[in-house]
């Protein structure tokens, strides 16, 4: 990270060669690392949630009947949520409704599980073995 400021000016004009747009932000730069006019990419905080149920993309699944994830139950067993999802940034969806915080879910392998399914967990270490799904 350059530096934190805050916005202070936002051109509503898209430059449509490159896809972006002006932003006029205010920065210390005590340290002389930016200067006036240089192109950049930004991150604008919008808003912060508290008590937010965050859950990785992969997570997320798309339906005909709409949004869904799959959750491990305490018998190891795959069960299929439907779930509302308002916002996703960096690889995680923020779930509205239909998940709890310390849910486990499922993030790949999904087109092998259904509900019931017998599902082996791990948890993450630096061993590169990918986590197994198993039909009961």
């Amino acid at each position: 990270m350059l530096s934190t400021g805050t916005l202070a000016l936002i051109n509503n004009q898209v430059d449509t060669s490159s896809g972006t747009i002006r932003l006029k932000g205010v920065f210390d730069n005590t340290d002389h690392a930016l200067w006036p006019g240089q192109s950049v990419s930004t991150r604008l905080l919008i808003a912060t949630l508290k008590d937010a149920t965050i859950v990785p993309d992969d997570a997320v699944q798309h339906g005909p009947n709409g949004l869904y994830a799959y959750t491990v139950n305490k018998d190891n067993k795959a069960d299929l949520r439907k779930i509302k999802v308002t916002r996703s940034i960096d690889g995680r969806s923020v779930v509205d409704e239909g998940l709890a915080p310390g849910e486990q879910v499922i993030t790949a392998g999904q087109f092998k599980v259904q509900p019931g399914t017998l599902v082996t967990t791990a948890v993450a270490s630096s061993d590169q073995t990918p986590a197994k799904v198993a039909r009961e």
